[in-house]
């Protein structure tokens, strides 16, 4: 997958005629679409995880073709949701002024719903994502378009929409010479070496263990619980996940999705999952006990096995590990470095369109960002 901006080629301006179409499932890509999204790193394994959502979320997969060539693609979908849903997420004044023109919202969201950083977009040059994004916009019934997860520096100032930042996705990067969990020890200041020995004498008490399918399907209802406990469900979430979702997930991508359980007496306390790609590791839901988190250290145990599990697919090729949004600090503390993503945000009613750059400007929140490994 191109990382950065400069990946694409000089703008051209697109003169002639376009063809617009749209599947409902990958299952019916055309084999040219494929080689097309193969050149920017959709891979068969990228598709499958894609396909894995289809049903629950309503994918779309949008490709733009100019002579008989494809020259854009991405993927899309419409989500519905009340006012009374996101009344924690906007301030009281925000809300007063979305009462007067809706009770409930369609949101057409271009990027994926659970998946932070998995870029939803393969063009030619911007020119023409630009142009596939004007298709889209003028595609199905929505009363508001979300472009997530564009790559910063990626200006394509499409008129009506706005731009805007999030929290930073913080990304893992494993250097060459990084070969083993030792190797990344070795690597730690020892400020944050100190940090990682107490953190795992913390969390000695604990099991760690891999869930089979079975696991999963036995104790979903706690897997469940454990994420409602650090996430707060009171806030607008673009898709938040269902009770049922990691047992329906592992049916559909097998061994491409783990789950570990934190175990203290037997009884499960925390979890991690993940999910692999060719080239990046996934860091997918945790939950863990709150009240046990201050005295066993179980996410700070739980970043740091994320990082060793990643050193351990370093074999199969693994480059990096997207770590999310959430945590921007203390995600940092274990390495992770922050990568800036783009939304754009386009309101049918023109007077709240006007309004969102009020209400977008102030999301991005300020963090101090730590460097745990030695200088120089």
């Amino acid at each position: 997958m191109c990382p950065l901006p400069s990946c694409f080629s000089k703008i051209n301006i697109i003169r002639e005629s376009t063809e617009f179409l749209i599947h409902d499932t990958v299952r019916d890509l055309s084999s040219a679409e494929r080689s097309f999204l193969e050149q920017f790193g959709f891979r068969q394994e990228r598709l499958d995880v894609l396909g894995a959502f289809e049903e629950q979320e309503s994918l779309q997969y949008a490709f733009l073709s100019q002579k008989n060539e494809i020259i854009a693609f991405a993927f899309f979908q419409t989500i519905e949701f009340s006012i009374e849903e996101i009344e924690s997420f906007v301030k009281s004044w925000q809300k007063f002024f979305i009462n007067l023109f809706f009770k409930k919202v369609r949101l057409l969201v271009i990027g994926h719903p659970y998946i932070s950083g998995f870029t939803p977009y393969a063009a030619r040059d911007t020119e023409s994502l630009r142009v596939l994004l004007k298709k889209i916009k003028f595609t199905g019934d929505y009363d508001a378009l979300l472009v997530k997860d564009l790559m910063a520096g990626l200006s394509l100032k499409i008129r009506s929409f706005t731009e805007f930042e999030v929290d930073s996705n913080m990304i893992f990067y494993i250097p060459d010479a990084m070969q083993s969990f030792d190797d990344y020890l070795s690597a730690l200041s020892s400020k944050y070496r100190q940090r990682y020995k107490s953190a795992l004498k913390k969390s000695k008490v604990l099991e760690v263990r891999e869930l089979t399918a079975e696991d999963i399907d036995n104790l979903e209802d706690d897997l469940f619980q454990l994420y409602g406990e650090i996430v707060d469900l009171g806030k607008f979430k673009v898709a938040p996940i269902d009770r049922g979702y990691f047992s329906e997930l592992k049916k559909k991508i097998s061994s491409r999705l783990r789950v570990f359980g934190y175990f203290q007496n037997s009884i499960i306390v925390g979890f991690r999952s993940s999910i692999q790609f060719a080239d990046f590791l996934e860091a997918h839901y945790v939950g863990y006990k709150k009240s046990l988190n201050s005295e066993m250290k179980i996410y700070q145990r739980i970043l740091y096995d994320y990082i060793a599990e990643g050193l351990e697919r370093k074999k199969r090729k693994i480059k990096y590990i997207s770590f999310g949004r959430t945590a921007t600090e203390i995600k940092s503390t274990v390495g992770a470095v922050e990568v800036p993503l783009l939304n754009l945000l386009y309101l049918k009613n023109q007077f709240l369109n006007k309004m969102a750059p009020l209400v977008l400007k102030k999301l991005k929140k300020q963090y101090q960002l730590r460097y745990p490994f030695k200088r120089g």
